[in-house]
């Protein structure tokens, strides 16, 4: 909680409380609060480059949503009522329509009894002729069904549609996307195709057509690390002295690699198995793929590291610990072959 004075209200102090705090006491994420704090709907202070409430200004916020939303919900059912009503008024209209041809019918007179059965022989003739005219066309259609494949001919097509699978889908990728530059309030107006960059980006004019403004689903997610990945780095050479040497001076390495849903910075400990000291090695941008190496351990050991990472908005999250063992020193097929006559031959040598 800050407390800061007030020179417009008398000089009186005012509590304010960061959008953590006020995320804590109502139902709205940071990022959601942050939005309202810029477009002005929410009550706020801006310190430096973070946003402050007041327990007051939420509630009047608070209490603004709930209004709208019984505003809304009576115009609902307002309407409901409106179209409710309209049916009924329809219906009854389709009902008198419906007495109106009864009458109507009932007021016609009954033919005589010679006409009436003239009138079924009619009937009858008609019913012949056209079954005399469908019957070529069913003719036509059972030979048309025999004389042509169509049970391929239809595979065919459905297996066309099946390959659309093999298509890739169009990407989005833009140079800077992978390095986490962030573009916005910070660091200027961003240009370009950017999508998906700035949480911080600025449009110029937003045209609502709903009813309750919502953060996007991408800040909403909870921090994830995914895809942790870890492999030793082997690195040998032609000449064997230059390669103990090497290896004496740079020791085993390791390169892990990981991947976060949100733009973050990551940092990874990692200390020999049974031993109290650790090292840690910690990123300066943000960013979604992520990938470091550890350099100066030793061969033929194992190691344990932990993953953890923090995004603009202050959220952390850690990985579990993993275990991996690094590669011994490559050994030369000369230095072998010549170790195995020394320990066949070597009596002979000795003589």
């Amino acid at each position: 909680m800050v407390n800061i004075e007030n020179k417009d209200n008398n000089s009186k102090d005012i509590d304010l409380i960061s959008l953590r705090e006020a995320s804590d006491i109502s139902r709205y994420t940071p990022e959601y609060l942050n939005l309202l704090s810029r477009q002005g709907i929410l009550r706020a202070k801006k310190i430096g480059r973070n946003w402050y409430t007041t327990k007051e200004w939420l509630a009047e916020l608070i209490d603004h949503k709930v209004e709208r939303a019984r505003t809304i919900r009576n115009k609902k059912i307002e309407e409901l009522d409106r179209e409710a009503q309209a049916q009924k008024n329809l219906g009854k209209d389709e009902e008198a329509g419906i007495n109106e041809i009864q009458n109507q019918q009932s007021n016609i007179s009954i033919l005589p009894e010679s006409a009436e059965a003239k009138f079924n022989w009619s009937g009858l003739m008609a019913s012949i002729l056209a079954t005399a005219i469908i019957i070529p066309f069913f003719a036509v259609g059972n030979y048309l069904l025999h004389k042509y494949d169509w049970k391929n001919y239809l595979l065919g097509k459905i297996q066309g549609v099946s390959n659309i699978r093999n298509y890739e889908p169009l990407k989005i990728y833009n140079e800077n996307f992978e390095e986490g530059i962030v573009l916005g309030e910070e660091t200027g107006t961003a240009t370009g195709n950017e999508f998906a960059k700035s949480e911080n980006y600025k449009l110029k004019q937003i045209n609502l057509g709903g009813d309750i403004i919502l953060a996007s689903s991408f800040d909403n997610v909870p921090l994830q690390i995914e895809e942790i990945k870890s492999e030793p780095i082997i690195s040998g050479s032609t000449n064997a002295s230059k390669t103990n040497q090497k290896d004496k001076s740079d020791g085993s390495k390791i390169l892990v690699s990981w991947k976060t849903n949100k733009l973050s910075i990551s940092e990874i400990s990692y200390f020999r198995n049974g031993s109290t000291e650790s090292k840690s090695i910690s990123e300066k941008s943000y960013g979604f793929n992520h990938s470091v190496i550890l350099s100066e351990l030793e061969e033929g050991a194992s190691y344990v590291y932990q993953i953890k990472c923090k995004d603009r908005w202050g959220n952390e999250k850690a990985s579990n610990y993993f275990g991996i063992i690094t590669a011994s020193k490559p050994v030369s097929v000369f230095d072998l072959i010549s170790g195995a006559m020394n320990e066949t031959f070597g009596w002979a040598i000795k003589k």
